[in-house]
């Protein structure tokens, strides 16, 4: 905590004992006890919710925050693009079980085009619209999944070799499995550590910098999404939210102690 919010952070305790001296000066004027008691407890209520909530870091949707970027399609800026990108990946859903996840990741199964257009176009447009953004600089891709999504993580990867053609030499592609799946508290948790673990170890190893890295948290599950948001959240680290179908008259900015940038996907 920084000296200027230390000393406002008093600033009520100096308040609340100065009202305490003026009171004790004018009980003698005014004796009657039970005024006295309301409003010195009205007065400690007041103190304290203003020290807790000064010192609560706060998270809310507030449309036109001048304190988020918004970047609305993929012709983003050149300081927008990043070198590092941390998806949460959510599994593959098809109606059509003749092309599934499993079946997409083998790289001995040849893939019509026009599956790998379904694929393009369903829940995974999240995540490649997510690749694509950061393109032009992109050189590390970490994608988070759970076990059921682990068969999503390597079709994705093929999709990004073979459509998009982002070969290896230009996109180190690594996927980190997590272990538990059914409760969300243990998913937040562990993504939570394997984020922070990725910015505290990793990144270094590629001659990355945190403020090179953004961390895409509309995939995976709730879970995830709240354990990738506590990694960020106290370090001032970048987060990015990608919507599927978005309407510039629809915008709303996040608001967060960190930017937050929102890509369009549809």
């Amino acid at each position: 905590m920084s000296l200027t919010r230390s000393a406002i952070s008093a600033v009520p305790g100096v308040l609340f004992g100065v009202a305490l001296n003026v009171a004790s000066n004018m009980i003698s004027v005014y004796p009657n006890p039970i005024i006295w008691i309301i409003i010195l407890t009205t007065l400690s209520f007041i103190s304290f919710f203003i020290i807790h909530n000064w010192n609560r870091k706060k998270i809310f949707i507030k449309p036109g925050s001048p304190n988020a970027k918004l970047v609305i399609n993929p012709n983003t800026p050149p300081d927008f693009a990043k070198n590092g990108l941390i998806i949460l990946l959510s599994e593959y859903k098809t109606a059509n079980q003749n092309f599934t996840a499993e079946k997409l990741a083998k790289l001995d199964e040849r893939i019509p085009d026009s599956e790998w257009m379904t694929f393009g176009k369903s829940n995974m447009l999240v995540p490649i619209t997510a690749i694509q953004v950061h393109q032009s600089t992109l050189k590390v891709v970490w994608l988070i999944h759970t076990s059921s999504s682990a068969q999503t993580a390597l079709a994705l990867e093929r999709y990004v070799r073979e459509v998009l053609t982002i070969h290896e030499k230009q996109l180190i592609i690594l996927k980190i499995g997590l272990q538990a799946n059914s409760s969300d508290l243990l998913l937040a948790d562990e993504t939570r550590k394997r984020i922070a673990d990725i910015f505290d170890n990793r990144i270094k190893k590629f001659s990355l910098t945190e403020e090179s890295v953004v961390v895409d948290i509309t995939g995976g599950t709730k879970g995830m999404a709240l354990g990738a948001t506590l990694a960020c959240l106290d370090e001032n680290r970048l987060i990015q939210v990608t919507q599927s179908t978005v309407k510039q008259s629809d915008l709303v900015t996040v608001q967060f102690p960190f930017k937050v940038y929102i890509t369009d996907a549809s």
